[in-house]
């Protein structure tokens, strides 16, 4: 038959239309139907080949063994399904693979690659659950293997397959899941803990199922990948969880949606105290577990994953057999959980020790610290040991640790306690040392400025089969902070290193510097360091450049140092001055613990002559006789104006002196032997601040009188003439008083 037709309508077809076949609404065009073996048959027919690249082009048939329409390009068979890629073989992975699991045996290779080498097969996803084993990596040759699917699901694997060409394709292979048992467990709704599922940042949401049911298989996903099991989930991730029942994949499943807000949640907790470490004596039995105390928020514990009554201390609860964990809840965000804590039945649970009070440290240990400034006694603490059996003795002995026991006769655990202390098994022992006396720390005294005393304290009690041993230290720290801090700093724009000792973590939480003596405060702020008792840790700060219109002589500037632990601190004060460091020449004479004498406060001078030429005396009369090396108490004696030297000097203190000891009595004119001191160090100066040994007058008077000469007529008589030196030379001797000399005064700096 030759022309064109219509079938299934009496209309003529379209002009462009050789055959038209039109539906009446209840049927289709069925195209020839063959299998992959008919297929191959119609292949490799005589017919096919002889116009296997001519008129066989275009043939079309439905393959039943892939469920697609495919047809021929000359070729090879392209599957409408696979959008026309160039790899064949691919059909393996259309059938579906048993949920109990099975190997799928495949060939597959790209067409359109002509190059010889390897085919390369790669698992996208299902790692988990499935195996390839390459047969012939030339030929495209691999088998797949499932695993047996525990889901009531479909599940699917990914495959990729890179031909020597480079090009790729993915394959899907599909398991079939088992839904055998799925609806033998009704999943209750899923709550969570004060109704909230907005996740706090850096929190949890605790989620449980309604009624906390014991019976029955609850498996908990989020997005689709199983993270728990039971009958509760803390959450610290946002998405959704699906509980599904005895199956991933059974239709009795709950779910719900966790978000993230952005408030931020409380810190988490640890637990520090594990009573008896965590054994109890019988089912019911209870031990104390400590949780440590957040900076806000109340604290909950959850047993078994159920949140129980609130306790009092909030922080602690006597835990009964289970896993227990603490959170911190602060009304409206709930943190992450602290570590669990399983408290289990002793083997033996008629012998044992449980501590009660103190803390445990970084090493495990419980011990008792004892903190309090010098010459005020600590608090005092109670530290509880019971044991088991309860009629037991109980046997106390004590070590010491380090160079330093822990005080006695304080309260501290000694002595055995016979017969159970009445058969209660339990003793509380109150421990208040003294506190530190001040020559204990006082370093210049042969004292230990950060004084420990340590002693461990040992306990054992036996059943006459075995014996049950406990341990805590006692300790009491004197925790200190000293530094190299001089009197005073010159004002020169010159950076000053402070040597810190402390015995424990600092940070520099402030400095306080109303009259800008620094240039960098501020930059301080945040430095740390500690626990360095013997070089010290090096703070460096820069004191600003003198200025003559605003003088800052005696300003001060105030370091703070804060302990990390508990946030104490200590201020170290920098204080202005506008003069030169000489050494040990102020104060009185005084015997180190060793023996040596020497004097007690550093001596400072003016970094510029007070005057270039003044009177030690208006007139050459004798005055009262002064001392050698203690030129304080001389300017203090000589302090009129008929003797404008000292006068000088004492009009620098800025007020009325009533005595010697005078708080406000800070400058005077040194004594010959102080003078003697600073021309021995001023070539130590910077030039700027150098004495004027360039200058013909380049004597500076003294405080002291000569006592063995009068210049005026030539005979010795006491308490006549005045000492000074020379700085081009370092000679020191007499003078007339009337003579104007140069003046520079001293201070002390204690």
């Amino acid at each position: 038959m030759r022309g064109q037709v219509t079938v299934g309508d009496g209309t003529p077809p379209q002009d462009f239309s050789i055959l038209e076949v039109v539906s009446n609404g209840t049927g289709g065009f069925r195209l020839p139907r063959l299998t992959n073996g008919q297929r191959q048959t119609l292949e490799e027919s005589t017919a096919f080949q002889t116009e296997i690249v001519g008129k066989g082009k275009g043939l079309t048939i439905y393959n039943t063994s892939v469920d697609c329409v495919e047809y021929w390009n000359g070729i090879r068979w392209i599957s409408i399904c696979t959008g026309g890629s160039s790899f064949i073989g691919g059909d393996c992975a259309s059938s579906n693979s048993l949920a109990g699991g099975e190997t799928i045996h495949c060939e597959i290779t790209d067409s359109n690659c002509l190059t010889d080498g390897e085919y390369v097969f790669t698992i996208v996803s299902g790692t988990d659950y499935i195996s390839l084993r390459v047969i012939d990596a030339g030929a495209g040759e691999f088998d797949l293997t499932f695993e047996p699917n525990d889901r009531a699901s479909d599940r699917q694997a990914i495959v990729m397959v890179t031909s020597p060409c480079g090009t790729s394709e993915f394959f899907v292979y599909t398991q079939k899941g088992d839904d055998t048992g799925c609806g033998t467990t009704t999943v209750p709704a899923i709550k969570s803990l004060d109704d909230i599922t907005a996740m706090c940042s850096g929190g949890a949401v605790y989620l449980y199922l309604e009624g906390y049911p014991a019976a029955g298989t609850y498996i908990w996903t989020l997005n689709g990948q199983q993270v728990g099991t039971g009958y509760n989930y803390t959450a610290t991730q946002p998405g959704k969880y699906i509980v599904y029942g005895d199956k991933i994949g059974c239709d009795n499943n709950r779910s719900i949606r966790v978000t993230l807000d952005g408030t931020g949640a409380p810190s988490p907790i640890s637990i520090i105290v594990r009573g008896n470490n965590g054994l109890v004596c019988g089912a019911g039995g209870t031990t104390t577990l400590i949780a440590s105390s957040p900076a806000s928020g109340i604290v909950r514990w959850f047993k078994d994953g159920v949140l129980q009554p609130l306790t009092s201390p909030h922080n602690e609860v006597e835990a009964g057999v289970g896993s227990w964990f603490a959170v911190v809840s602060d009304g409206s965000c709930w943190s992450t959980p602290s570590e669990t804590v399983t408290v289990s039945e002793a083997l033996n649970c008629a012998l044992g020790i449980q501590l009660s009070g103190g803390s445990v440290n970084a090493a495990g240990q419980t011990e008792l610290v004892f903190v309090s400034a010098v010459g005020i006694a600590p608090a005092s603490q109670p530290l509880t040991v019971s044991w088991q059996p309860n009629d037991a003795d109980l046997i106390v002995s004590s070590m010491v640790i380090g160079a330093n026991g822990f005080p006695s006769g304080v309260g501290e655990p000694h002595g055995n306690i016979v017969g159970g202390n009445g058969g209660t098994g339990t003793v509380t022992y109150t421990i208040q040392p003294a506190g530190f006396t001040a020559l204990e720390v006082d370093e210049s005294q042969g004292g230990n400025p950060f004084l420990e005393k340590v002693s461990k304290v040992d306990f054992t009690t036996t059943n006459g089969i075995s014996y049950a041993t406990a341990s805590v230290f006692l300790r009491q720290i004197n925790y200190n902070l000293l530094t190299d801090v001089r009197g005073g700093y010159i004002l020169d724009a010159q950076t000053e290193t402070l040597r810190v000792r402390a015995n424990f973590g600092w940070t520099i939480t402030a400095v306080a510097d109303p009259d800008n003596i620094l240039q960098d405060g501020s930059s301080l702020v945040g430095r740390t360091g500690g626990n360095n008792t013997t070089t010290g840790d090096a703070v460096n700060f820069t004191m600003v450049a003198k200025d003559l219109q605003a003088p800052k002589i005696g300003k001060t500037a105030t370091i703070t140092f804060s302990r990390r632990q508990d946030g104490s601190t200590w201020d170290v004060v920098i204080t202005a001055e506008e003069a030169l460091y000489v050494g040990y020449f102020g104060g009185a004479l005084v015997a180190t613990i060793e023996g040596v004498w020497q004097f007690q406060y550093p001596l400072y001078v003016q970094s510029e002559d007070e005057s270039e030429g003044s009177q030690w005396k208006t007139s050459n009369t004798i005055s009262p006789p002064t001392s050698e090396w203690n030129g304080k108490r001389n300017t203090y004696n000589l302090n009129s104006t008929a003797h404008p030297a000292a006068y000088l000097c004492m009009q620098k203190n800025g007020a009325a002196i009533s005595s010697v000891y005078d708080p406000n009595y800070n400058w005077y004119l040194p004594a010959q032997q102080q003078l003697m001191a600073i021309w021995v160090a001023h070539a130590s100066f910077e030039s700027q601040y150098q004495f004027n040994s360039t200058f013909l007058n380049s004597i500076y008077w003294s405080s002291t009188t000569d006592r063995t000469r009068d210049i005026n007529v030539g005979v010795r008589d006491i308490n006549v003439g005045v000492r000074y030196v020379n700085f081009e030379n370092g000679t020191s001797s007499y003078d007339e008083r009337t003579n104007p000399r140069r003046v520079r005064c001293v201070r002390e700096l204690p």
